[in-house]
């Protein structure tokens, strides 16, 4: 049982829609952008599961994070859509992409690419989300010089070595 699933990504939640393999529309459903609570969604689906989702500021996480648990992850280029649109429309678009075979961009993705850092930071996937770093525009005018009062924190620097 084939199940072509598209999700939405937002910095505060991810919209997932599941399709079969003879198109019906199965589930939609919004999802905190959290890697458990994500991952645990994705586990919820039974089947071959095919997951697709748009090239954005977190695929990359979410990439590493949910691509242990389906059969096939796809990041794929945006592409302009027409008409109204909305998160649960395209979730389902997303998911009808692989069914179909119309995935012409794939934007590829380095497994792993973040784990050293993260291991080093002592940061999981859970508390590395966006939404929940202070956001530098608040911090920050027009110019990039800091507001009245704002003070950046400073974390410590971490080096990665590239393997040699």
């Amino acid at each position: 049982m084939e199940r072509y699933i598209g999700m939405d990504v937002h910095a505060g939640s991810c919209t997932l829609a599941v399709i079969s393999e003879k198109g019906r529309k199965l589930k939609d459903f919004p999802v905190e952008t959290n890697g458990q609570a994500l991952v645990e969604a994705v586990r919820m689906i039974p089947g071959h599961k095919h997951l697709v989702m748009e090239e954005g500021l977190q695929s990359a996480w979410l990439y590493e994070t949910l691509n242990p648990h389906v059969d096939e992850l796809v990041v794929a280029g945006i592409t302009t859509s027409r008409g109204p649109k909305s998160d649960k429309r395209d979730a389902y678009g997303l998911a009808e992409r692989p069914r179909v075979g119309n995935l012409d961009k794939h934007v590829f993705k380095a497994p792993r690419q973040f784990t050293q850092l993260r291991e080093r930071s002592g940061i999981g996937h859970t508390s590395c989300l966006p939404a929940q770093r202070p956001s530098m525009g608040v911090m920050l005018n027009t110019q990039g010089e800091p507001r009245d009062g704002a003070k950046p924190q400073v974390g410590p620097q971490i080096l990665i070595q590239e393997p040699t």
